[in-house]
């Protein structure tokens, strides 16, 4: 038999020689036991006939075609199928950070700022608007937050992360990759569903279940349903306060009608809550010279302020309220195919609401008692797209070339309002910071007025209650205009062209409602040489946190991007392809307060050129599987929003250069015995970033950006009898040494870690019952996901901190 051959075949095997080189490459990465590969001749079957287990073929959309093949896509794509996602132990797409080597998605104080990255590159900062980098798409509809997919993963059938930019199909914001989420579907011929249960540590509680009805002949309703508990990740050392706690649940109706085949609707109707003590615990790294002023008033409010390396090492910290975030996501979903004769229309309409509300939250991250926070948000998008699907020439000769055209809308309004409030020290702290600062070094707390510059205690630097109150809004509206073209112009070649046109209006801007108004400081200012111009001053102004008027503004962005790749099959099994892409990140209006002092009130878009060349080859008998691809990528106008700690800033300055090789494999061992293997080699940095404010940044590696990353997992099942099986997973996920921020100038890398995960459990052969015991991060190995200077602390670092082991059991029943 050829040694590459397996039952997917596009054509015969007319170039030999190129054949054979390119099935040594495969043997060459895939490092497989020779000895399998020992078969020479035809009748050497000896192999395929004690294996009776092929890899599957997996059939996605991300050309929003139906039924497509992973392996003939011309780009780099990974599926994450519905028992990957279980077994994983993979309850939001936050997970992907363990579970793929190009991949990081980071949560900090709010499910609004999180932060997806894709080989390196991602949303570099915390902006109210900014769109992230990563596109998130869920059937079909696209997500403007990272943070917006943070719910539960609810009856999804599987998970795809397609990496490099997808401007044609998947539109404007997909400058680095696109993470799309398919729902299992409702099913008109079984009554079916499934029911779960998980208990562990940190007090764990995870129920979810679906169940599939059919409605007379051509339709069917599925519901299902997920509940999530868990006690947060750090603890306070002064009482039973736990912080980065999970309480989630979520809903989901389906309903499907296909009266024949040229017609059907899908209706998706679901909704999520958020309730928990969330996510402003922190670890502190560096102690800068306000740290010993930081731990005299933690102290005397009875709380400890835990030092460095303990408050890592050990996951500890105090915090003044017990911050909760609340989120509210719901959604309407409605996705018609209709086919037409030789032609199929599909149109996805879709309405989602999301509420977000920071309450009582600690913005100084410290047990010192400085700010308390209130921010609810509300994001309401409307979008409708339209897809047609024609063949190019009659459908005798067509083969598989056609054109997709696409139409796209989207509306969307945002609204917020932040409200800062003073606690107890504030006004202390703050005055002992400035008259510190005018080498006045005897101003200590708690009540000490000697040597301090301003009277102490009585609010002259700031109120006892509210200080500031801004709120914020933007109108976002989306057109856009599309064409995907694949022509197979040979047996053995094809050309994949794309182009998009989109238009992107954004109007917004922010009411700066109030700034609290300090007599006394506008008189030091004057006395300093400031004129008292009515503008209102309180003690904030004295450090740089200026008061800064309420502005409006707009932006327009027009933009065509595109792709064109040529893919080649004149080798059995085995596609290989090299292709361009151009993509864009829209620009839009800077929502932060301090937009008009730091004349920054828009931004614009950011761009990215990108090559990628890649082979995907199936052999041993459809037994195993090699994917490579390799690329490069260059951004240009970067987004960055950055906290200097005291003020955000947003700018578009400079350029980052991504590169490097994606290797991925799959081995169907034995029938009972499955590896993969994936590894990433990258090198992503940052280059002439023209800004004084980040020059630091020039020529430094992108944050979440090893050299190398790679995971190796197995999958071992083993017949006990009695329709009974035994099965184990193991995992482990190595990620080199990098770093995790922009902000700080003297940032040191994470040093180099391993993830292992386990799995043992029992299960029937026909899929009815299955009962597990598995750990996530069994070594209970801590490190870094976000780097950033501390708030109103001049020198002090802190960071947020990943999931530590998490462990229990579960329990699964299917009928």
């Amino acid at each position: 038999m050829e040694w590459c051959d397996v039952g997917r075949t596009r054509n015969s095997l007319s170039t030999p020689a190129l054949a054979q080189a390119v099935c040594g490459l495969i043997a060459t990465f895939s490092l497989a036991n020779p000895t399998v590969f020992a078969q020479t001749n035809d009748d050497d079957d000896s192999f395929d006939a004690e294996i009776t287990k092929t890899l599957e073929e997996i059939i996605v959309r991300a050309e929003k075609r139906s039924n497509q093949v992973v392996q003939d896509l011309p780009l780099a794509i990974s599926v994450l199928t519905e028992e990957t996602i279980r077994h994983s132990g993979m309850e939001t797409i936050m997970r992907l950070t363990d579970l793929h080597p190009s991949v990081f998605f980071d949560q900090a104080h709010s499910f609004q700022n999180s932060s997806l990255k894709v080989r390196g590159i991602g949303t570099f900062g915390n902006g109210r608007t900014f769109e992230g980098a990563v596109g998130v798409f869920t059937d079909g509809v696209y997500r403007t937050r990272s943070g917006m997919a943070l719910s539960e993963l609810l009856d999804v059938d599987n998970v795809q992360v397609l990496r490099g930019p997808q401007g044609t199909l998947f539109g404007k914001n997909t400058v680095a990759g696109a993470i799309s989420l398919e729902s299992v579907s409702p099913d008109p011929n079984e009554v079916s569903g499934f029911a779960e249960a998980r208990a562990g540590n940190l007090d764990t509680q995870y129920l979810t279940a679906a169940v599939n009805v059919p409605v007379g002949n051509d339709s069917a309703l599925r519901l299902a349903g997920v509940m999530h508990q868990r006690d947060g990740s750090i603890v306070s050392p002064d009482n039973d306060d736990q912080y980065n706690s999970v309480d989630r649940y979520g809903l989901k109706a389906q309903y499907l009608y296909s009266p024949h085949d040229g017609l059907e609707a899908w209706i998706i109707a679901d909704h999520a809550e958020s309730d928990a003590e969330c996510c402003w615990a922190t670890a502190n790294v560096f102690n800068g010279p306000t740290a010993p002023l930081i731990e005299t008033y933690a102290g005397l409010n009875g709380l400890t302020f835990v030092q460095p390396p303990v408050a890592e090492r050990e996951r500890l910290q105090s915090l003044n309220t017990l911050p909760t975030e609340e989120v509210e996501d719901s959604g309407l979903t409605a996705i018609v195919r209709w086919e037409l004769g030789e032609s199929s229309l599909r149109s996805i309409s879709a309405y989602r609401r999301w509420e977000h509300r920071h309450v009582e939250a600690d913005p100084d991250f410290v047990a010192a008692d400085l700010f308390i926070l209130n921010e609810p948000t509300e994001i309401t998008t409307l979008s409708q797209e339209f897809n047609w699907s024609l063949p190019l020439g009659p459908m005798e000769t067509a083969g598989e070339s056609d054109l997709l055209l696409g139409a796209y809308f989207a509306k969307e309004d945002f609204e917020s309002t932040r409200s800062a409030e003073t606690g107890a020290d504030a006004d202390n702290y703050l005055n002992a910071l400035v008259s510190a600062g005018q080498g006045a070094v005897a101003c200590l707390p708690p009540v000490v007025a000697a040597d301090c510059l301003f009277p102490v205690g009585i609010g002259a630097l700031l109120p006892d209650g509210e200080f500031t109150r801004e709120f914020y809004f933007q109108d976002t509206t989306t057109y856009a205009l599309f064409a995907h073209a694949r022509w197979d112009f040979s047996s053995d070649a094809r050309l994949v062209t794309g182009i998009r046109y989109s238009i992107e209006d954004k109007d917004g801007g922010v009411d700066n409602l109030f700034w609290y108004d300090s007599a006394i400081v506008r008189a030091a200012l004057e006395a300093a040489g400031i004129p008292d111009d009515g503008t209102p001053r309180n003690g904030l102004d004295l450090i740089g946190t200026v008061y800064s008027p309420s502005f409006v503004d707009e932006t327009e962005d027009r933009e065509v991007t595109g792709t064109i790749s040529f893919q080649y099959y004149g080798i059995p099994d085995v596609m290989m392809f090299v292709g361009f892409r151009r993509g864009y990140k829209a620009g839009g209006v800077n929502l932060f307060r301090e937009g008009v002092v730091s004349n920054t009130t828009t931004y614009e878009p950011e761009f990215v050129d990108h090559f990628e060349a890649g082979l995907k080859a199936d052999y041993w008998a459809n037994k195993a599987r090699t994917n490579v691809a390799v690329f490069h990528s260059t951004f240009t106008d970067l987004q960055f929003n950055f906290f200097t700690g005291l003020e955000f800033r947003t700018e578009n300055t400079g350029e980052a250069t991504s590169k490097g090789v994606e290797l991925e494999n799959q081995f169907q061992v034995t029938d009972e015995l499955r590896l993969d293997l994936s590894v990433t080699y990258l090198d992503s940095q940052f280059d002439q970033l023209n800004n004084p404010f980040l020059s630091y940044l020039d020529g430094r590696d992108t944050p979440r950006a090893p050299r190398w990353a790679g995971i190796a997992s197995l999958f071992y099942e083993l017949p006990l009898g009695n329709g009974l099986n035994l099965f184990a997973r193991g995992m482990g996920s190595y990620t080199g040494s990098h770093f995790v921020g922009a902000d700080v100038p003297n940032e040191q890398k994470v040093d180099s870690y391993v993830i292992a995960d386990a799995n043992l459990g029992i299960r029937r052969d026909d899929g009815s019952w299955e009962i597990m015991a598995w750990c996530r991060n069994c070594g209970d190995e801590t490190y870094r996901t976000i780097f950033f200077n501390s708030t109103f602390q001049p020198g002090s670092f802190t960071t947020y901190l990943n999931n530590p082991r998490l462990y229990g059991v579960s329990l699964r029943y299917a009928f």
